[in-house]
């Protein structure tokens, strides 16, 4: 999995229905399909933007995945701006040679 420039994260993060402005801090590849950028506002507000292959049908487990692991609690996940079945998961193509799935959540560090 490639790790995105920021005006390829800026397109993504268009897709989701979010008025603040996030400043990317980090871009770690966590494992080989797992990329986890960290964002923050001028506000100080954290925002974590997840691109797998596949993200869990159940966003509890994985909010519970991203704690156990990572340390992250996620306080809520951001909507797409779509208005698909699918209210938190965007899929992109053109970055690889499979889909790119992404999921957005604000969070606090423990």
């Amino acid at each position: 999995m490639n790790i995105l420039s920021y005006s390829k994260l800026c397109h993504v993060l268009d897709h989701f229905d979010l008025s603040d402005k996030l400043i990317l801090v980090t871009s770690k590849l966590l494992e080989p399909d797992f990329v986890l950028y960290n964002f923050v506002t001028e506000a100080g507000n954290k925002y974590g933007l997840e691109c797998k292959d596949y993200i869990l049908d159940d966003l509890d487990i994985e909010a519970h995945i991203l704690h156990i692991e990572h340390k992250i609690t996620v306080t809520n996940w951001i909507k797409t701006k779509t208005d698909r079945m699918d209210k938190y998961r965007l899929y992109l193509n053109g970055f690889d040679k499979f889909t790119y799935v992404f999921v957005l959540f604000k969070y606090k560090a423990n």
